[in-house]
C-alpha cells in the first residue's frame, strides 16, 4: 500500500537570459507529473545565473553557488520523499546529502 502524499511547495527563482525559465519548465513539469500534490512555483530572478531551488521554504539548491543546473531526476525523487514525509534535505546535490565523513 502507496503512503499517502502530503503537500510540498518548490519554488524556483531563475535568470530568464541564461536559460533558467527552460530549465524551470522542464523541472516544474517532471515534478507535476510524478507528483501532482505538489505545488511548483517560479519567478524570474534579475541576478545572472540564478537558479535557486526552494523546497517547503528550504533552499536546496543554488547555481550560484554550484555554478550548475540541478539533476531533475534526483530534484523529482526529493520532492517524492518528502511528499511522502520524509524531510527536506541540505542539498538536491547527492555528493553533499550522502556522503560520510570519518
Amino acid at each position: 500500500m502507496e503512503r499517502e502524499q502530503s503537500k510540498v511547495n518548490v519554488h524556483v527563482t531563475y535568470c530568464t537570459p541564461c536559460g533558467g525559465k527552460a530549465a524551470f519548465d522542464e523541472m516544474a513539469a517532471a515534478i507535476q507529473n510524478t507528483i501532482p500534490t505538489a505545488t511548483v512555483t517560479g519567478a524570474e530572478d534579475h541576478r545572472s545565473g540564478a537558479f535557486e531551488v526552494n523546497i517547503n521554504g528550504q533552499n536546496v539548491h543554488s547555481r550560484l553557488q554550484t555554478f550548475r543546473y540541478p539533476d531533475v531526476d534526483r530534484a523529482v525523487d526529493v520532492v517524492k520523499n518528502v511528499s511522502l514525509g520524509e524531510s527536506v534535505p541540505s542539498s538536491l546535490d547527492w555528493r553533499l546529502t550522502d556522503c560520510a565523513l570519518s
